[in-house]
């Protein structure tokens, strides 16, 4: 079976921070431009994940642009938050990490 991520490297984890930042700067650039709610980043984040889905090995492009999409999404997504729901960054901060672990401890 073939795998649909890369090898984790050195070189993966610069190309993740950078990726990273860049969907960060993304999200600021549309949320500046379209507002802190915008569809652009849901919509794109549907499109791209439904690419990797439908990819049967790693493709580097449809994988990055994956990762670059699923930053923008939660950069928008907790902007709107904060920004256009009054939300603490705080609350969203302890939302999320309940949301990762699944709400178990241990």
């Amino acid at each position: 079976m073939f795998s649909k991520v890369p090898e984790v490297t050195l070189t993966f984890w610069v190309i993740k921070v950078l990726s990273t930042g860049m969907g960060e700067t993304a999200s600021d650039f549309l949320a500046h431009r379209l507002g802190p709610i915008s569809a652009v980043g849901f919509a794109g984040l549907g499109l791209v994940l439904a690419l990797q889905f439908r990819t049967r090995r790693y493709v580097a492009w449809v994988y990055w642009l994956a990762v670059v999409m699923v930053s923008v999404f939660g950069t928008l997504a907790a902007d709107a938050a904060h920004v256009g729901f009054g939300v603490p960054y705080l609350v969203t901060t302890v939302l999320g990490c309940v949301a990762l672990t699944g709400g178990t401890a241990g």
